[in-house]
């Protein structure tokens, strides 16, 4: 008696091919999930970079102001003299003003040396930022 041959796979290498196209993927979306945390850390980073230019340059030309952190994910550029909100700005996820909640802006667009502390859980990265240059140094600590 001959056996006839079937054309086909058989199950151990349908899941065999299944399994090497599982990993495949879980390395990809796990590259595209990094990619899009380090994207949305330089977001956040020059955001925070660009309110500190706009306190200065807003203070130079229009009087005093304070940045305000009045949430944890949150900042405010206010008005020393009227309290106006001028510019908010959310972010994804914590942040700490420090050493103080707020930091004055003189009308010359000078202020104090002041941190800004951001971290997600994982990573926390903080920025420290001359006062009187507006100098940004991004610092990066550990876990």
């Amino acid at each position: 008696m001959s056996r006839q041959r079937t054309v086909g796979f058989t199950l151990v290498e349908i899941l065999a091919v299944v399994s090497l196209l599982a990993a495949v993927l879980m390395g990809v979306m796990t590259r595209i999930s990094r990619q899009q945390t380090a994207t949305q850390w330089s977001e956040v980073i020059f955001e925070v970079r660009h309110l500190d230019l706009r306190a200065r340059f807003l203070a130079r030309t229009g009087g005093a102001l304070w940045w305000v952190s009045s949430a944890p994910n949150h900042f405010e550029l206010r008005r020393a003299e009227t309290g106006e909100r001028l510019r908010q700005v959310d972010l994804p996820f914590p942040a700490q003003l420090g050493p103080k909640q707020a930091v004055f802006f003189d009308a010359g667009g000078r202020s104090e040396d002041f941190e800004v502390r951001l971290s997600d859980g994982e990573r926390t990265v903080r920025m420290a930022v001359l006062g009187l240059t507006g100098i940004v140094r991004t610092l990066e600590d550990d876990g």
